[in-house]
Formats: structure tokens, C-alpha cells, sequence
């Protein structure tokens, strides 16, 4: 990714894009983001680099964390929903702890760059997700413009149940909700309404 800081891992994720995301799975928000900063954060509760979500349980920090609200009415927890832009260049591990949670009865989204040819991809993404959105390139917070390579949201749910992956397009999304600045986003309508579709 072309950037300010090129060594960098931490960029966030355009807040409009984590509103589609929960969205996609019938939520407002996420219950947890598992790697973060203070600055962007994309949850109520987050994990930062000290603290290293790769070495907490999600399931179970969640569960003491959370207020009475989130209790289901029939008294037990719902499956915390957690939020994943994991650092591009850690991904195996971020994935598998992924993998992990779900099969400890929580949920994760994650956003990812496309890679099915590493070996990681096959190992927790496909035919153990249960859902893939392609995306198109994204304007990541922090960086001076689009990323150089496509992402995909993953969901993990039930992981420890075998079944095939399903693959879906996500292509509509907004200016806004891929990340883009507000000069660009003018600069992007223009084009599409200038644009002669056949």
C-alpha cells in the first residue's frame, strides 16, 4: 500500500464501511474490536498493541466487560460480535485466532486483504469462514490513498462445524464507505455522472 509510512500496519477502517459491515450481519455495531488504537477504534471495548488481542480471550474478556443490556432475553449471552482489521503483516496469526474464538461460540468480522494463494488463506479462510464479501479497494484512515490491492470482509461463526464457504460481491459501496476524502468523493460523482452507461 502506497502511504505515508509504508512500514506502518496501523491504518483504520472508514467508519462508514464499519457501519455497513454490522449491517451485513444485522447489527448496529461490534461488541469488541480485537486490534486497535485508541484513535481507531471501531467498538466500545478494543484491544490495543499493549495489550495484544492475539493473547486475550475474546469470548470470555468480552463476557466480563459487558453490561446487563446485552443479556438475551431468555439469560444468557449473545455471541460477542467482534470487529478484526488485523495488521496485513500478521494476518496467519490474526486468522487463526479468528478461527479460535468461533469455535468458542463467538463471531468475527474481518477485514482482509485478498491473498488465496498464501497457505493461510486455505487454512482458516476458505471452507472455514462462513461468508466472504469481495470488496473494491478501500482508502484506508491514515493513508495518502487507495490501497493497492483488494480486501474482502471474512465472517467466522461456528467454525468447528466443516461447510463450504459462501462467496458474495460487495461492490456498491458508497465513496464515503470505501474511505474516500471528501474532495475525492466529489471528484468520483462527478465521473459517475459524466460517465455514458451502456
Amino acid at each position: 500500500m502506497s502511504n505515508k509510512n509504508p512500514t506502518s500496519d496501523e491504518y483504520g477502517t472508514p467508519i462508514a464501511l464499519v457501519k455497513r459491515a454490522a449491517a451485513l450481519l444485522g447489527r448496529t455495531d461490534f461488541d469488541l474490536d480485537v486490534c486497535a488504537t485508541t484513535a481507531n477504534t471501531r467498538a466500545g471495548f478494543f484491544f490495543t498493541k499493549q495489550v495484544n488481542g492475539l493473547q486475550q480471550n475474546w469470548c470470555s474478556l468480552w463476557t466480563a466487560r459487558r453490561s446487563s443490556s446485552v443479556v438475551s432475553s431468555r439469560g444468557k449471552c449473545t455471541q460477542p460480535l467482534c470487529w478484526m482489521n488485523p495488521p496485513y503483516s500478521n494476518s496467519a496469526a490474526w486468522c487463526k485466532k479468528a478461527v479460535e474464538t468461533a469455535c468458542a461460540a463467538g463471531r468475527v468480522l474481518g477485514l482482509l486483504k485478498v491473498d488465496p494463494g498464501l497457505s493461510w488463506w486455505g487454512d482458516y479462510v476458505h471452507n472455514v469462514a462462513r461468508k466472504v464479501w469481495w470488496l473494491p479497494r478501500i482508502w484506508f484512515v491514515g493513508a495518502t490513498c487507495t490501497a493497492n490491492f483488494s480486501s474482502c470482509l471474512v465472517y467466522w461463526e461456528n467454525a468447528n462445524v466443516i461447510a463450504a464457504t459462501q462467496y458474495w460481491g460487495l461492490y456498491n459501496l458508497t465513496p464515503e464507505e470505501r474511505g474516500f476524502p471528501e474532495r475525492k468523493r466529489k471528484q468520483h460523482n462527478r465521473l459517475l455522472t459524466n460517465f455514458d452507461w451502456v
